[in-house]
């Protein structure tokens, strides 16, 4: 392989490696002194938000695409009820429809939100935007009241989640 020549450097002949051990390239700069130890030497990462102006990364689902016999539908999961399981078939409860998704209840819990929806069954979930009231009594059946008038048992598991999330919520914004 063929270099191209030193233009007006000592020496004379072809320059095939610059000082540093590399091939030398033509034009380039040469930097003689050192980079001071300030913020010009450094590579900054680039922040998520600072990719696309006016975007930031979405750390959980906001919408989730459904499969209809004529089209795909994009539901919002903030007008989603609540989310029943049976298997890897999930049912979509919505106040004005019904959807189903092929998908585990595990798989799609780990994408939501925890502060919005919250796992009271091994087959339900429900958003918290649409729970009206919690029936917890010392003994007998937990269970969840949602906008819709669906009432729906909360498991032992179910409970102990319940108690966990209510915890991260400041009784003085609870109405009386």
């Amino acid at each position: 392989m063929r270099f191209p020549e030193n233009n007006g450097r000592s020496g004379g002949g072809p320059d095939l490696l610059s000082e540093g051990g590399m091939p030398a390239m033509p034009g380039a700069k040469r930097f003689d002194t050192p980079m001071d130890s300030g913020s010009a030497g450094r590579i900054e990462p680039v922040r998520a938000s600072a990719k696309t102006p006016g975007t930031t990364p979405a750390k959980y689902l906001t919408r989730i695409a459904v499969r209809t016999r004529e089209k795909i539908v994009l539901v919002p999961l903030s007008d989603v009820l609540w989310i029943q399981s049976n298997g890897n078939l999930l049912c979509l409860h919505l106040e004005t429809a019904r959807y189903e998704h092929r998908m585990t209840i595990q798989g799609i819990y780990r994408q939501l939100d925890p502060e919005r929806f919250l796992r009271i069954h091994r087959s339900a979930i429900v958003n918290l935007d649409h729970v009206v009231a919690f029936a917890l009594p010392r003994s007998g059946e937990a269970l969840v009241h949602l906008s819709n008038g669906v009432v729906l048992p909360i498991s032992r598991s179910g409970r102990v989640e319940l108690r966990r999330t209510l915890s991260h919520f400041d009784e003085s914004t609870w109405a009386s």
